[in-house]
């Protein structure tokens, strides 16, 4: 997405399927307030943070 857009494009396309699927994701409470990501399966899918 950053490679063809500005950050604030990505940033917002970002928050908005958060939003869509904020119901789906479950805090380890419960409370649907944070979701964990598992860093080694989202590199294996070549998922990498943004330097």
């Amino acid at each position: 997405m950053l490679s063809t857009n500005t950050f604030e494009e990505a940033l917002a396309a970002g928050q908005e399927e958060f939003e869509e699927n904020r119901d789906d994701l479950e805090g380890s409470d419960g409370s649907n307030e944070y979701c964990l990501v598992d860093v080694k399966a989202a590199r294996d899918v070549e998922i990498y943070p943004v330097k």
